[in-house]
């Protein structure tokens, strides 16, 4: 058979041609390659996972103020209604209606 009963390749060894060595080499390279795009990919999932979490607390957030506003400017219109403001040439009027409530 083959000669050789040496463990792994060494890249000295002339017996391993340049092409092997080459593919050998290319191969390592496609292996990082695929290992930083997985790490990329993973930190980009990671990212998307806390981004939609900020997004859900902001919406809470965001309904939660809008009933608030809603309250709250109910709560104005009421005030307005109220305190009706005194227009000219009918403020003894409203006065003395208030005044007959008290």
């Amino acid at each position: 058979g083959g000669g050789g009963g040496g463990g792994g390749v060494d890249s000295e060894d002339p017996s391993v041609s340049k092409k092997q060595r080459r593919r050998e080499k290319n191969r390592a390279s496609a292996q990082q390659s695929r290992q930083r795009k997985k790490c990329h990919l993973d930190e980009l999932e990671n990212r998307v996972e806390h981004l939609e979490g900020e997004r859900r607390a902001l919406q809470v957030r965001l309904e939660t103020l809008m009933s608030q506003n809603d309250v709250l400017r109910r709560q104005l219109d009421k005030q307005k209604q109220v305190v009706t403001p005194v227009k000219p040439g009918s403020n003894s009027q409203a006065a003395n209606s208030q005044d007959d409530k008290t």
